[in-house]
């Protein structure tokens, strides 16, 4: 088995700001806002981090890929519905970067660019709403060492404002080595800790997750190493000023470390599901949120699904008819959509192979109409060309095409 059985104990979480007070904030939250939604979440690979975020605040979303390597960012403008312009590389001042988050950080009306990377030992926050001229990092520094992870999401407590705030994860601490760092931003420089404390784990993958669609975000994110052999996928709560575990399940690393997309699949269920699966293996596992009682929650195994070939990476693709899953198959070259309901094994849509001589490099969803695929030529892993596939009604065709700068 790579995932621990349906049996094994889950921790869950009651206390805090989720549990205690939503029975009377979420019916004035819902009447206000409406249905709630999580930040743009990173895809990463090897060799890049791969996300989207409205950079220029025109109201439609933009795509970004961050270099690992050199830090450099291209972000994909859409300049029109459907229609998207790359700006040349930009240079983010963070060498070996190895976490990307992307919220209001700096202004409530366009996303900001949150990039780290543990050599660098800070997070530069990067503006991108000039689609013609580069930004220049503002560096946020934080009492622990060598910081990997950066998500922003809104951090409860004592000072909130109406931005986003950081969570950030280091390693290059003395005993214990891993730190948690949370810092309050009011979108101006004057960002402050709020709390920096130790943890047990490595965490890596962070991203903003709903567990149901009328409840704020939550962290999602991985302990690495939180056993033998094993890692633990969590779920945290940040709306009381501190990280509180909210629910937790205990993963494999075999026949590699997981990784994990998440979205509503069952169009009927206002719960979250979570797709885990091991690189290199042809399984999909699907965990189910569920609220036994107000305010608690877990993370209960609810299928395992094969699909035909191994995997490499999983997006989720948005639809007019439903969310689809994007899967790129390990030999880089292939790949195939696949339709999921959340309930029954997903179903082959549409098979897809690579322009001759070149190899898949990731994905982004672009909404309803599609999804953007990248590619490098074989041998070389960091994306040089995208290709923009359009739903018509029926099936996937490439609309757009063209070297990346």
């Amino acid at each position: 088995m790579k995932i621990i059985p349906a049996s094994f104990p889950t921790t869950s979480r009651r206390k805090g700001k989720i549990g205690n007070s939503l029975a009377v904030v979420l019916p004035i939250l819902v009447a206000a806002l409406g249905v709630c939604s999580a930040q743009a979440f990173v895809y990463e690979s090897a060799w890049e981090l791969q996300a989207s975020g409205d950079f220029d605040g025109d109201g439609r979303s933009d795509l970004i890929i961050v270099d690992k390597a050199t830090g450099a960012y291209r972000i994909a403008y859409q300049v029109s519905p459907g229609t998207y312009s790359w700006s040349s590389a930009r240079a983010s001042g963070i060498a070996n970067a190895t976490g990307l988050g992307i919220g209001k950080l700096d202004s409530l009306s366009f996303d900001s660019i949150a990039l780290t990377g543990p050599g660098a030992n800070r997070v530069n926050i990067l503006d991108a709403n000039n689609p013609l001229a580069a930004g220049s990092p503002a560096s946020v520094f934080l009492p622990s060492l060598g910081p990997n992870l950066v998500a922003a999401i809104d951090i409860g407590g004592v000072g909130n404002t109406t931005h986003d705030d950081l969570y950030i994860a280091s390693l290059y601490n003395d005993s214990p080595t891993f730190h948690e760092t949370l810092i309050r931003n009011d979108g101006t420089t004057n960002r402050t800790v709020i709390a920096d404390s130790s943890i047990g784990f490595l965490r890596e993958r962070a991203n903003p997750v709903l567990l149901h669609t009328n409840r704020p975000p939550v962290l999602a994110l991985f302990q690495r190493n939180s056993g033998v052999n094993a890692d633990s996928f969590s779920l945290l709560d940040v709306s009381s000023g501190v990280a509180a575990s909210v629910t937790a399940v205990a993963i494999s690393q075999t026949p590699n470390p997981y990784e994990y997309v998440t979205g509503q699949f069952n169009s009927t269920n206002p719960y979250t599901q979570f797709l885990l699966y091991s690189p290199s293996d042809f399984r999909i596992y699907d965990y189910q949120v569920i609220e036994p009682v107000p305010g608690t929650y877990s993370l209960a195994p609810s299928n395992s699904f094969s699909i035909a070939n191994f995997i490499s990476r999983l997006f989720v693709v948005s639809g007019t008819n439903g969310t689809r899953l994007l899967v790129l198959d390990t030999n880089g070259v292939t790949g195939a959509v696949y339709n999921f309901n959340g309930i029954t094994a997903p179903t082959l849509a549409q098979s897809l192979t690579s322009p001759p001589g070149e190899h898949f490099t990731g994905a982004a969803s672009l909404g309803s109409s599609g999804f953007m695929a990248y590619s490098a030529p074989l041998g070389q892993n960091t994306s040089t060309k995208f290709h923009q596939w359009t739903w018509n009604g029926s099936a996937y065709v490439n609309t757009a095409a063209g070297d990346l700068p």
